[in-house]
């Protein structure tokens, strides 16, 4: 399977962009009548392939076309979003060269047409004979859980397998009932009657004398056998298989910032919305800067130690908002509504989020990104161990400024097990299923969603 998907994708990757760049050439004609390219045009063509390319391949553009329409379009959107604004910010801000804005119009407009009529074009592709070819007969062996989403997965046309039925010693209540074509051990009568080209093996492994004789069968036959391990079922998702040679690996816990090219996304991104914000933003630090000295003494930062990246100990930088305290007690003292030691002016600021500004130097430093999981001091981080699970996890990526747990309204004082365990909950979630376009809903909710200045204080 996985040799035809890794086909699938080549092929749609090199069809899709053979179309982009005839779509570029024909703008360019529309707009100059010729097809010859200026040096300007042919490097803004040069960027838009590598950009697309890179764009599928991180939003897996040929894999989502596999499945429904709605799944495959919403990952366009996102791809379509950022290559759009990508090649006008090019078009218009690169002032050594001269584009036509009519060109770059109809250029991104076509491309997106393009990909629409593509999806349908593709999937009539993965239906035809040429690429499908005959139908491969398979029995399932075991009806439970795992074998009923198996047989559901199955279906997608893509496999191309004609599912025989079941085989079951003790078969549950579904409603895959009337699928279930008898006991395990008349397997060898199934196959003679079906001419079953695979098997695949869906009970525990720990039946080892039944999956034995299933193999020896299947092996005396010339049948292809598979056994689909019971992995996600156990640690609920995002379970992987990689290999160490001839070794399989299997990765209980998917994190898609471990891909480098989403890495090397997010970490652009913090880059520049960082600078942009600390650039822009230089009157406001200021003012705040002068506002803080005039309302309390102290200085005009507060840095607490904090627990980052694969647990290790940086500075925050914020901009103080209490009364200068001893260290013992804001290491070890959380903050709770209406405390005493926030000032005046502290109290505004830590209301509005604007206490939280400086840490656009840790996000320049590496030591954060702009959205992530909250970081925590040492020793509360040290007390959540211990008393919530799966805790640590949040270690595996960067910290942040905003999070999905703070957009959802469990921002403020961890004063309960709920709170501390929704706020990983939520962590967890975004770790799983981080995408680039998550991050611009959370930096977006966190501006203007109500949920985010819940128990800001």
């Amino acid at each position: 399977m996985k040799e035809k998907f890794n086909t699938i994708s080549v092929i749609f990757n090199i069809t899709s962009l053979i179309g982009l760049v005839i779509i570029y050439f024909f703008s360019y004609f529309i707009k100059n009548n010729s097809v010859h390219l200026s040096s300007n045009y042919l490097l803004l063509l040069i960027i838009s392939f590598i950009f697309v390319l890179l764009l599928s391949l991180a939003y897996k553009l040929a894999q989502a076309v596999r499945f429904t329409f709605s799944r495959y379009f919403n990952n366009l959107i996102r791809v379509y979003v950022i290559f759009t604004c990508t090649i006008f910010s090019i078009s218009f801000l690169y002032r050594s060269a001269s584009y036509s804005r009519l060109f770059i119009t109809l250029y991104v407009s076509l491309y997106f047409v393009f990909f629409l009529i593509f999806y349908f074009l593709f999937k009539l592709f993965l239906k035809s004979e040429i690429l499908r070819g005959k139908k491969n007969n398979l029995v399932i062996i075991g009806a439970g859980v795992l074998g009923k989403n198996l047989y559901y997965e199955l279906h997608n046309p893509i496999y191309n397998y004609k599912i025989i039925g079941f085989l079951d010693d003790k078969p549950e209540e579904n409603n895959l009932s009337d699928y279930i074509l008898g006991k395990i051990d008349t397997l060898e009568k199934i196959i003679n009657e079906n001419h079953i080209n695979e098997i695949f093996i869906t009970i525990p492994l720990i039946n080892e004398n039944i999956v034995k004789k299933i193999i020896e069968l299947s092996n005396h036959y010339g049948i292809k056998i598979k056994i689909i391990l019971n992995y996600y079922q156990l640690y609920h998702k995002n379970v992987s298989m990689t290999y160490c040679g001839e070794l399989p690996i299997i990765t209980i816990r998917k994190v898609p910032l471990e891909n480098i090219l989403s890495r090397i996304i997010k970490r652009v991104f913090d880059i520049l919305f960082s600078f942009v914000v600390l650039f822009f933003g230089f009157p406001i630090y200021a003012l705040i800067s002068i506002a803080i000295k005039i309302d309390s003494k102290g200085p005009i930062f507060f840095n607490p130690f904090k627990i980052g990246y694969n647990k290790k100990i940086f500075k925050m930088f914020k901009f103080r908002s209490m009364v200068v305290t001893p260290p013992e007690i804001h290491k070890n003292c959380s903050t709770i509504r209406n405390d005493p030691r926030i000032t005046r002016f502290g109290s505004f600021i830590r209301k509005h989020n604007l206490d939280e500004l400086p840490q656009f130097f840790n996000v320049l430093k590496g030591e954060m990104s702009v959205v992530g999981p909250r970081p925590h001091r040492v020793s509360l981080d040290k007390e959540f161990q211990n008393s919530i699970d799966n805790y640590m996890l949040r270690h595996l990526i960067k910290p942040g400024i905003s999070g999905w747990s703070q957009t959802n309204g469990w921002r403020g004082p961890t004063d309960t097990r709920e709170r501390m365990q929704k706020r990983v909950e939520h962590d967890l979630w975004y770790l799983e299923n981080w995408s680039f376009w998550l991050d611009m809903k959370i930096i977006f909710l966190t501006l203007f969603g109500k949920k985010a200045k819940n128990n800001a204080f």
